[in-house]
């Protein structure tokens, strides 16, 4: 099976990509796909979850707090 990623950036056409990647799908493609934030505000994670039947990755990480550091030498 080939495999395609398919980057999603924020646009009025970012729905159209859901399109194009169940396409691709129905033709035997594996596709994965990015969604960056601003494609968040277009269209959702779940339209191409089902369209393509795979996860979805975003760019929207949660804020994390970098961890403590410790020391652990000699003193």
């Amino acid at each position: 099976m080939k495999r395609i990623i398919l980057g999603v950036t924020g646009s009025a056409y970012a729905p159209d990509a859901v399109l194009l990647a169940s396409r691709l799908t129905e033709n035997g493609y594996a596709v994965d796909v990015i969604l960056t934030k601003a494609a968040l505000r277009f269209v959702s994670a779940d339209r191409f979850t089902t369209a393509t039947r795979r996860i979805v990755y975003t760019d929207s990480v949660p804020e994390q707090t970098p961890p403590e550091h410790r020391c652990h030498g000699n003193g």
